[in-house]
């Protein structure tokens, strides 16, 4: 939302361009996560007309109107993962730190101690500070424990925070990690069949078998679907194709009654 939109696009582009934007997330659409980003488009001065507001500040307005909703759940909504396979997830955890375990997995804190590094469990403490006034209704608070608590980065909360290419995402309520599959989940990518067979996603199966830091970085900084959608409907709707100027009809020396015509025609 800071990026300075109006000299690095707008301006570049001011001959050549129209330039519209809004500042949206899926937060704003009702959607439980925490992404807010700067949206825009250039229309193509030669090509494309605009038809919707004439400043940025109404198309903000007018797309709020349109499409801005109040979450009713929270990021908890998006842990759907099959239990074995948020099993098979910590076991991978626990081998990349070389620690050692039987294959029946410990709990609670045990489990913590072989995930986390020391860092982590450290921002895990400080966080836990902060949960009993920032918890949603039902307990649940997310936090990313690669980032400590009101530094840069993803916000703690009832809802699921921002994605970057690295970071563990933990609801203390529950003490579940976000698995690849459900931060894809949180981004609209519906990756689980559980959620919904119609709507699947295509790549989900080849996305989810790679490594666990490749999908952090594919899924880290990326746009929210949901919220992009939205913005390029907006767009479309607001925007009309210039028409070609051509004749309606040959121009030619024609007789008198031919001009009459063309007067009432015109």
């Amino acid at each position: 939302p800071l990026f300075d939109a109006d000299t690095f696009l707008a301006s570049p582009l001011k001959d050549s361009h129209h330039f519209v934007r809004v500042i949206a997330g899926p937060k704003l659409l009702g959607w439980p996560t925490a992404r807010d980003r700067l949206l825009s488009a250039g229309l193509s001065l030669k090509s494309l007309k605009w038809v919707g507001p004439e400043t940025q500040e109404g198309i903000q307005e007018e797309f709020n109107s349109i499409f801005a909703r109040c979450p009713k759940l929270n990021g908890s909504v998006f842990l759907q993962d099959d239990i074995a396979v948020r099993q098979q997830w910590a076991k991978e955890q626990v081998r990349k730190k070389k620690n050692m375990f039987t294959d029946r997995l410990p709990q609670g804190e045990k489990l913590m101690r072989l995930v986390l590094t020391p860092g982590q469990l450290q921002r895990r403490d400080a966080y836990e500070k902060l949960r009993c006034e920032n918890s949603g209704l039902d307990g649940t608070f997310f936090c990313d424990l690669d980032h400590w608590p009101h530094s840069p980065g993803p916000d703690y909360g009832p809802m699921f925070p921002c994605l970057l290419t690295h970071g563990v995402i933990l609801n203390l309520d529950d003490g579940r990690f976000a698995t690849p599959a459900e931060r894809c989940l949180s981004l609209g990518f519906h990756a689980l069949d559980c959620v919904s067979d119609r709507f699947k996603w295509p790549l989900a199966d080849f996305v989810l078998r790679q490594p666990d830091r490749i999908v952090k970085c594919q899924t880290g900084n990326c746009q929210s679907l949901p919220a992009i959608m939205a913005w390029q409907l907006y767009v479309f709707c607001n925007t009309i194709r210039r028409e070609e100027p051509s004749p309606s009809r040959p121009l030619s020396a024609g007789s008198e009654e031919d001009a009459e015509e063309d007067d009432l025609l015109a």
